[in-house]
């Protein structure tokens, strides 16, 4: 079942492992609103499969992974549009 990671690159500390992309976006957006972009800046999101130990890569880290996690938006807020 594919996974996805978020590690603190500096402390090689795994954050939270969540079941979707989604699930881990939310908590780097949760960080940012909570404190700043700053405080992911050393957060990398990858992702993995527990079924193919060689499956998985880096979706995105520092910057990257804050901008990835601002453009998404949480499917429980979307909005239909009238």
């Amino acid at each position: 079942m594919k996974y996805y990671d978020l590690w603190n690159a500096e402390t090689g500390n795994l954050i939270a492992s969540c079941r979707t992309q989604g699930e881990a976006l939310g908590l780097v957006r949760e960080t940012i609103t909570l404190n700043d972009r700053e405080a992911v800046g050393c957060w990398a999101l990858i992702w993995g499969d527990d079924e193919d130990d060689e499956a998985g890569e880096m979706i995105a880290d520092g910057a990257g992974l804050a901008d990835l996690a601002s453009m998404a938006v949480p499917s429980a807020t979307s909005v239909a549009p009238s």
